[in-house]
């Protein structure tokens, strides 16, 4: 009877989580819910959190290179001759070093944590601009999918009409074939592109940190990119700040800023060496000296009231090889001094660099919203066109191939404007990213601008 109890019990369990399994929502997700997602669930992200952690500990310790060093030791005496005579030695001591290194030192730790700090900034804006980039894929993959089942459709009532014509002995049956052909190939291409979709959507949970058995709906539309308003250089000048790339470089010009006064210090800098020790001894003899001679007994150890010995230790040191030619010494200030010369040189091609690339996101985002113009203008006009030529078709006087001419007119203008508005997207992703401004800066329409002031 217990056993079916347990039986029946793991059965209803079991049904429990397959019916809520199967009841299960799918995740609604805009673009700000999927950067949110990603912040607190990407590994990567977790692991760049973990080494800033370590980095924060070791700055909040590296003042721990000025604590003296403290010893304690002890040393028990036995003599072989006489087994009653033994002694047993306490020794406790302390000793700092002091070099102008530990400036350096103390320094380096803590610009390694800063630099931490702006190497965990680089993998948050990452991670955000992996997240848009791929959500506007998304997108842009979604409407191309709608694109392409209107396609099938279309195809799918051309030939149902077509073949009502061939039937009653209007239509040759050479249409017929054609359009089951094309029926066909519109109906792999959907398939293909859906295919392509599901892996660009696993690509995105792995990025979100979320589990891939989660159904998720994307909201949002690439129709919201028409309305950007025009990006300028006044406008970029603004709102320009330091890029991560550029704060990483600088960090480091002030690492190798603070390894060559380490160079230096190493090199001519003074050691002063503190130290302090202190002794007691303790025998297990006792001497009775009123009596003659004097009696010896064996006794418990005892330490005498004094310390034995009380020493201070002041030792300095000035080394000689920084002013030798050609020492090792000499030559790691030469080394640092050339490193701090290339990062200056690199921190001008950054500089450069981002000009140009500025200027080229600013070309393409204006070339690329005169192309979505320009193809919203053909999308009107070829929605025209293919209504006239079904028409056309319809009484006769237009054929099959220019039929099909018309539909891929159609569907080849719907595919630039969505291309279009994903290239866009990119586009000012990019700039945003070179400009050190954070994401949605750029990207908005006039209509959220207006309604948010």
């Amino acid at each position: 009877m217990k056993k079916v109890a347990a039986v029946l019990g793991i059965f209803i369990l079991s049904f429990q989580t397959f019916l809520f399994a199967e009841n299960k929502e799918p995740l609604k997700l805009n673009i700000h819910d999927a950067v949110d997602y990603a912040i607190k669930g990407n590994l990567s992200l977790k692991r760049s959190q973990l080494a800033l952690d370590s980095a924060e500990h070791a700055a909040n310790s590296a003042w721990g290179v000025v604590i003296p060093s403290v010893s304690a030791s002890g040393q028990f005496n036995q003599s072989l001759l006489d087994p009653q005579n033994a002694s047993l030695t306490v020794t406790g001591a302390v000793s700092l070093t002091l070099t102008p290194s530990l400036i350096t030192s103390i320094r380096s730790v803590s610009l390694a944590y800063e630099q931490q700090e702006i190497a965990y900034e680089t993998a948050v804006k990452n991670i955000e601009f992996s997240v848009r980039q791929l959500f506007t894929q998304l997108l842009y993959s979604q409407e191309y999918i709608r694109v392409l089942e209107d396609n099938v459709a279309s195809a799918k009532r051309q030939y149902e009409s077509d073949l009502a014509k061939y039937n009653r002995g209007t239509l040759p049956q050479v249409n017929i074939l054609t359009d089951q052909v094309s029926m066909q190939s519109a109906q792999l291409t959907l398939e293909s592109q859906k295919s392509t979709l599901e892996n660009s959507k696993a690509t995105f949970k792995q990025t979100l940190g979320l589990s891939q058995d989660t159904d998720i709906i994307l909201e949002g539309s690439l129709e919201d990119v028409m309305q950007i308003e025009d990006i300028t250089m006044e406008k970029v000048q603004k709102v320009r700040k330091q890029s991560t790339a550029m704060a990483s470089l600088l960090k480091q010009k002030e690492s190798a800023e603070n390894s060559l006064l380490a160079s230096r210090f190493t090199a001519w800098g003074p050691r002063v060496t503190l130290g302090y020790s202190i002794n007691w001894t303790g025998n297990d003899v006792a001497v009775d000296t009123s009596s003659v001679p004097p009696v010896t007994t064996k006794g418990d150890f005892k330490f005498n009231e004094d310390p034995s010995t009380h020493a201070i230790t002041v030792g300095v040191s000035i080394p000689l090889d920084g002013w030798l030619p050609w020492s090792s010494t000499g030559l790691n200030i030469a080394k640092a001094d050339a490193a701090l010369d290339d990062y200056d040189l690199q921190i001008e091609n950054q500089r450069i660099t981002e000009e140009i690339n500025i200027q080229n996101y600013l070309n393409t985002i204006k070339t690329t919203q005169a192309n979505i113009k320009l193809a919203k203008s053909n999308l009107e006009l070829a929605r025209r066109n293919l209504t006239l030529t079904e028409e056309a078709y319809n009484h006769g006087t237009k054929s099959l191939l220019e039929l099909q001419n018309a539909r891929d007119k159609l569907s080849s203008t719907q595919v630039s404007v969505m291309s279009n508005a994903s290239s866009l997207l990119t586009a000012i992703l990019n700039l945003e990213n070179t400009l050190g401004i954070p994401f949605d800066s750029l990207g908005k329409t006039e209509s959220t601008q207006t309604g948010n002031k």
